[in-house]
């Protein structure tokens, strides 16, 4: 089984740092998972067409206010020119109404609220592992026979220590001479009405003492 996970960026310059920690998250029991990265000014047919020679059996969106309109149309194309793949979506454009998303978007298979670290790798060994059971997994929302199934919780990964480092020879190969983000840190110390920040309380630190990074 292959995973692409897509990255959709606001501008060349940037990466996507959630993709890649989804992949660092995934062990050989999900299969192949590899990383692609374009960006909302990119043609979206030459999108579709390199995602479409790079094959997949699964492909996870990740989503964005900046990036939600050119996402939407590149998974349903996707799904229109290969029908059997599986498209997940995660990231807070998505999070707070998954059920909405499901129901107005034949194509999506899978949402994923909150934090995807863990829970994705899960879902994607649940299509290799039958005993998995899809139910279990927290944050996740599916359509299953016409119906919209999961969970109406939104996923946080309370002890950040246990999520593995993206920062790999991979990832700063395949960045090179883009921006790479640092996350120190999740959540956020205020409340505004606004936000969707302030719906969840504290912010969580990252133990990065002793990371030795080489550019």
């Amino acid at each position: 089984m292959k995973t692409i996970i897509i990255g959709v960026n606001s501008k060349y310059i940037h990466s996507s740092l959630a993709a890649w920690y989804l992949k660092a998250s995934c062990d050989k029991q999900c299969g192949e998972v590899r990383v692609m990265e374009f960006t909302i000014n990119d043609n979206p047919e030459s999108v579709l067409s390199r995602i479409y020679t790079e094959g997949c059996d699964v492909a996870a969106f990740s989503c964005y206010i900046w990036n939600i309109g050119f996402v939407l149309k590149l998974a349903e194309n996707l799904k229109m020119v290969l029908p059997d793949v599986k498209i997940i979506l995660g990231g807070p454009e998505v999070s707070f109404d998954p059920e909405d998303i499901l129901r107005s978007n034949w194509f999506v298979d899978y949402v994923m609220s909150g934090e995807g670290e863990g829970a994705f790798g899960l879902l994607l060994r649940s299509f290799i592992d039958e005993e998995v059971n899809l139910d279990a997994i927290e944050g996740l929302s599916y359509r299953k026979d016409g119906e919209i199934h999961g969970s109406k919780s939104f996923r946080l990964v309370r002890e950040l220590d246990t999520i593995p480092s993206p920062y790999t020879g991979e990832m700063l190969s395949a960045i090179g001479n883009r921006i790479i983000y640092f996350e120190s840190s999740r959540g956020c110390p205020f409340s505004c009405s606004y936000c969707i920040s302030s719906t969840f309380d504290g912010v969580r630190y990252f133990p990065w003492k002793g990371l030795n990074l080489t550019f």
